[in-house]
């Protein structure tokens, strides 16, 4: 599975790798371009899963703001996407 956005890989996992939660996909962390990653100040809260932590994608400096997110200690219910981060729409997820 990978991640693309403008032209440019951002991710890149095996398919039993990435995990399915509320129907978006999760890579593992280390998965990711962290150098395309940019910390964001925004922290949302999911109900049944956490609070979730963000990140803008910076590509050519190009930004798409808040694009990643990740739950750094998610419910019991979705402990399998501890450390994982999904990308919003606009980033291509393909197989």
């Amino acid at each position: 599975m990978q991640a693309i956005w403008n032209g440019t890989i951002i991710a890149e996992a095996k398919d039993d790798e990435v995990k399915v939660v509320e129907g978006n996909l999760y890579f593992p962390l280390e998965a990711v371009r962290r150098d395309f990653l940019m910390p964001s100040h925004t922290v949302k809260n999911h109900v049944g899963i956490g609070r979730a932590g963000h990140f803008h994608v910076v590509v050519n400096d190009q930004v798409i703001e808040d694009a990643v997110w990740i739950f750094r200690n998610p419910s019991a219910s979705a402990e399998t996407i501890t450390d994982h981060v999904a990308f919003r729409g606009g980033i291509d997820i393909r197989p």
